[in-house]
């Protein structure tokens, strides 16, 4: 819709659509784009997805992760990613799923929290530059692309690498029942 855009889209389980941009939530009609409701909210966001009927769970380039229940756009604060630096705009990359936060910063660090509670379940640190990551539905699986090296994916229940493939990979994104990855190869302009 003319003057609301966002830097995050997402179709809620209702089937409005969810326009998340710096700052504001808008919740925009369906049927013809209207804006519904909108409320403060979060920082630039890097992920958001749906853990329920009513609730989106987004995380900012500052590393902080909040719950936005609908209706009525009541967004709180249920984590920040805080260990003595300062992540202003600090997270490159971020996905979510109903068990996970997974969050990737500048300095190549891939960390993955659970959700709710927050405890570290997974610390990686690249020597390449991470281009996209990706949660398996069911939480058990990370998918990273990292530069050069390619699409790697850790089991993250053992911590361990379970394959490492391909080249530069971005847009990644498992399939509904967590067996395949896709992604595109980027070769460059």
């Amino acid at each position: 819709k003319d003057g609301v855009g966002g830097s995050q889209l997402v179709v809620a389980p209702w089937g409005d659509v969810i326009s998340l941009d710096t700052r504001t939530v808008h919740v925009l009609s369906r049927a013809d784009g209207q804006v519904i409701e909108s409320g403060d909210c979060c920082g630039r966001p890097r992920a958001i997805a749906f853990v329920d009927h009513r609730t989106a769970v987004v995380v900012s380039d500052e590393g902080r992760v909040s719950e936005v229940r609908f209706p009525g756009v009541m967004a709180r604060t249920v984590f920040k990613l805080s260990d003595g630096r300062d992540y202003k705009q600090g997270v490159e990359h971020a996905a979510v799923s109903a068990q996970r936060v997974a969050m990737v910063t500048r300095d190549k660090r891939l960390r993955v929290f659970a959700r709710p509670g927050f405890a570290v379940l997974l610390d990686v640190r690249f020597d390449k530059r991470v281009e996209d990551v990706a949660l398996s539905p069911d939480g058990r699986r990370v998918a990273v692309g990292v530069d050069d090296t390619g699409l790697h994916i850790f089991d993250i229940t053992t911590g361990k690498r379970v394959t490492a493939a391909g080249d530069d990979v971005q847009g990644l994104s498992f399939s509904p029942d967590g067996g395949e990855v896709f992604g595109r190869e980027d070769h460059g302009p």
